[in-house]
């Protein structure tokens, strides 16, 4: 019987339709993957960074990771932009030849990063059984030959892949269900039996990932025989922490792996496609970004290094910003221990030695007594004391400090370079969503709101407290720049707390808005007219401006009396009146009544608006209409949660409670500062419906242009 013959012609072009049955919240979606792309990038670039510049790291382990972090930035690179480009811009568009390279080295780096696992997993196996033995063991010439196998081995496997592939016939179907080419995604396509495809692949991952994961567990089963072994408990956990790093790599490399592989090929129909497609986008750059911070964390001598690196880099920063100045020469371990001594306080001239002569501006005074009253701090966990004024004594000089000196986070100074990292990036999601979203506005006359107008006035509100906190704390985290002059001080404390006051009033309005949107749709128009709305806005600078301006004028009346350090990330009013040497009670009782009788009673009023609102829901007959109702409320609720949340507790235990640990404090205040400004356009982007479709219709317009 004669074979039916089929039309056989190579596919031109490829559709990748990103995550089917998700689309219109591909938008939203592309701003975690951007946010981790950005982090893999930027980790595991700092990593390959320190790994060639320090020759101390220059060791079997480290070179290993050095392979790992460049397998991770290629593999991240090869998948995510085109990600991106079909989530911002609607490119699905890809050259056939494309897909498969992307394709191959998708598979390529899968199987050669396995390969550095394991070779890394018997890097740790001689270090703790043979540790006598594991320089001569792992020589450079050895891990060389380790590298090139593991790329041998892979372009072995995966070039006879591709050439299977390519023997397929192929007869009109394009679209693949997906962000990325993967193997059984582009055989699918073809119109002949892709039996052989299925399992050449998967003998391929089970001899190539499967005999890893084998050795890598009989590795650590000798591991953890040898070390339970050990007679000192200290020496058992010191081994099993150098092992702990490796662990949870593994873990995050294989186990969405092997879910990808198994669940394409036998549990297609069983799994919804969303979930497939987007566990193997986040096997694409999960473990990218997170292996250098896992790495940096649980390694001593990369944590070490990098701090170092940035040490190195202070020094060469322009008169001002540095804290200490070595001279040529000096060495690491000298150029630490100094810094270290500095920042704890020590006298330079008994401590500091060749250095005490060198210092751009002294170090931090000692510790004062603190002021027995009832706002006295107890020491945290966490590090430091908040800093109390010296007792108060008669006749004191009194003047105005020229600057202050902001020391950052008390306690995790070690840690501000990586504290920076996930600040600035949502530093960054704040600028893009903010402005976005008042261009959106501003440009779209259908967007000419009530509600829309009063996001608007919170886009700003979001961007000045964001704005006026986060680059000064960046500063600190990056290159030591803490000082602060008392009349800068006073203005970003001025205009914290103003954008906190008026963003209040601005929440309390789109509660007001809400509540007549619900329980009288009738009137809205009439009601939330646009001078209305300009009334409102004027009415927001204008309470946030009487009730900050005596602030400042209390904080000027204070006589300061030397003591200028301040455990922050920047200037607030209560830690600005604590350097003050005399009685704050003024202070104090102004700033707890003016929070009450503005947040405090904004919150009132808020919490009364949506009582009225969910009895008025509640009474619709229909259920549909219930829910769209309590949609509308949704994105509102959010908000005014993680604003007034974190800035309530900032508030109370700044006052009255004094034994939180001084970190938590301050890691609280700067999310305060930063998470609602990024996530405000986000939450009222997938909530808000006009606002989406103008989105949609915008990124549509865009990669209509780019196509």
């Amino acid at each position: 019987m004669a074979a039916v013959n089929h039309t056989r012609f190579q596919i031109v072009n490829c559709i990748l339709v990103g995550v089917q049955g998700m689309e219109e919240a591909h938008p939203w979606l592309s701003v975690p993957f951007c946010t981790m792309f950005l982090l893999a990038l930027l980790g595991n670039g700092l990593l390959l960074f320190v790994i060639l510049k320090e020759r101390s790291l220059h060791q079997p382990m480290f070179f290993f990771l050095a392979m790992l972090a460049s397998s991770d930035l290629v593999l991240c690179t090869t998948t995510m932009p085109k990600t991106l480009s079909i989530f911002w811009f609607d490119a699905k568009e890809i050259a056939f030849e494309a897909c498969v390279t992307q394709m191959f080295i998708i598979h390529f780096l899968f199987v050669a990063e396995s390969a550095i696992l394991l070779a890394m997993a018997y890097d740790r196996y001689v270090a703790i059984c043979h540790p006598l033995q594991y320089s001569t063991v792992l020589t450079p010439s050895r891990i060389a030959k380790i590298a090139v196998a593991a790329a041998v081995r892979a372009f072995c496997l995966m070039a006879s892949l591709t050439f299977l592939l390519l023997r397929l016939p192929f007869c009109g179907p394009n679209v693949i269900s997906h962000t990325f080419c993967e193997h059984m995604g582009i055989a699918r396509l073809a119109c002949a039996d892709i039996t052989l495809n299925i399992w050449y692949g998967l003998t391929v991952a089970l001899l190539t990932t499967g005999v890893d994961t084998v050795f890598i567990t009989n590795s650590y089963v000798l591991i953890l025989r040898a070390v339970f072994r050990l007679p000192s408990r200290d020496a058992r956990a010191k081994a099993l922490s150098t092992c702990g790093s490796h662990i949870c790599v593994i873990l995050m490399f294989y186990v969405p792996a092997f879910f990808s592989i198994f669940a394409y090929r036998f549990a297609v129909n069983s799994i919804p496609r969303p979930v497939h497609i987007l566990l193997a986008n986040l096997f694409a750059v999960v473990p990218p970004m997170l292996n250098p911070i896992v790495y940096g964390v649980k390694t001593k001598q990369i944590r070490d290094r990098v701090g170092v690196v940035f040490l190195q880099a202070r020094k060469q920063e322009p008169p001002g910003s540095p804290l200490l100045a070595f001279p040529a020469g000096t060495q690491d371990d000298e150029r630490r221990s100094a810094f270290q001594l500095w920042s704890s306080g020590s006298s330079p001239s008994s401590s500091l030695g060749p250095w005490s002569s060198r210092l751009l501006f002294p170090p931090p005074p000692p510790p004062q007594p603190p002021l027995p009253s009832l706002l006295q701090d107890q020491p945290g966990a966490c590090g430091l004391p908040m800093p109390m004024p010296p007792p108060m004594a008669p006749n004191h000089s009194s003047f105005e400090p020229i600057t202050f000196v902001l020391t950052g986070i008390p306690g995790m100074e070690e840690s501000h370079t990586w504290i920076s990292v996930p600040f600035c990036l949502m530093y960054a999601l704040a600028l893009v969503g903010n402005v976005a979203l008042l261009l959106l506005i501003a440009t779209d006359r259908t967007l000419r709101q009530p509600m829309c107008l009063f996001l608007a006035m919170l886009s700003v509100a979001d961007l000045t407290l964001s704005t006026v906190t986060v680059p000064e704390m960046l500063a600190i985290f990056w290159f030591g720049s803490r000082k602060v002059s008392f009349d800068g001080c006073i203005a970003q404390m001025f205009f914290t707390h103003f954008s906190f006051i008026a963003e209040s009033t601005i929440l309390l309005a789109m509660a007001f808005d809400r509540y007549v949107a619900i329980c009288d749709p009738l009137r809205y128009l009439m009601i939330l007219t646009p001078s209305m709305i300009g009334k409102v806005a004027v009415a927001a600078l204008v309470r946030g401006s009487c009730i900050m301006f005596p602030a400042i004028f209390l904080l000027k009346r204070l006589p300061y009396c030397g003591h200028s350090t301040m455990q922050h990330t920047y200037c607030e009013h209560m830690g600005i009146a604590r350097l003050a040497c005399a009685d704050i009670t003024v202070n104090i009782w102004y700033g707890f009544t003016t929070t009450l009788l503005s947040s405090g009673l904004d919150v009132v009023l808020i919490a009364l608006s949506y009582v009225v609102i969910l009895r008025a829901v509640f009474r619709l007959p229909s259920k549909e209409a219930r829910l769209k109702a309590l949609r509308t409320c949704g994105s509102h609720l959010g908000v005014i949660l993680m604003f007034y949340l974190p800035a309530f507790f900032s508030f109370l235990t700044h006052r009255f409670v004094h034994n939180v640990p001084s970190c938590i404090h301050i890691l609280l205040a700067n999310l305060y500062v930063i998470v609602p400004p990024m996530l405000n356009p986000i939450v009222y982007g997938v909530r808000t419906r006009q606002i989406r479709k103008r989105v949609l219709h915008m990124f549509s317009r865009v990669g209509g242009m780019c196509c």
